[in-house]
């Protein structure tokens, strides 16, 4: 089933796009946890509960959809999404350094294998999603 998807994907790849986008909030919110634990992990010494590196997560969630949805609403200003994505970038960074009380060497590190791993988990779990939703459409 999956390689169908794929090769639909292939034969209209605009189509795969809009299902990605409208799928991105229900994408997001299954990452909430696998993000927090890759935080957990990452900041062991700190002993943090998991659940409040979860609650710090959906801060940052909340925020990046605010971003997305200025976003939105400023298609027409030019260069707007480069500026709001980088202050999500700026936030989200001076966030894990306030919260976890780093250096900022250090922070940037983990800030940028965080990112890394994020992004790892978010693009097999986007398709996934998407490809489980087409299912269920048909």
């Amino acid at each position: 089933y999956l390689f169908s998807q794929f090769v639909a994907a292939l034969a209209d790849p605009s189509r795969m796009l809009a299902d990605l986008i409208d799928n991105l909030p229900v994408v997001l919110f299954v990452i909430l946890p696998v993000y927090a634990g890759i935080l957990s992990l990452m900041y062991r010494k700190r002993r943090r509960y998991y659940v409040e590196n979860l609650v710090f997560v959906t801060h940052l969630h909340s925020f990046a959809f605010i971003v997305h949805g200025a976003v939105l609403l400023l298609t027409r200003v030019p260069e707007s999404d480069s500026v709001l994505y980088l202050l999500l970038s700026v936030y989200h960074f001076a966030a894990l350094k306030r919260y976890f009380q780093d250096s900022y060497l250090r922070t940037t590190v983990k800030y940028l294998i965080q990112i890394w791993r994020y992004f790892i988990v978010l693009v097999p779990t986007s398709f996934l999603l998407v490809a489980m939703f087409t299912l269920a459409m048909v």
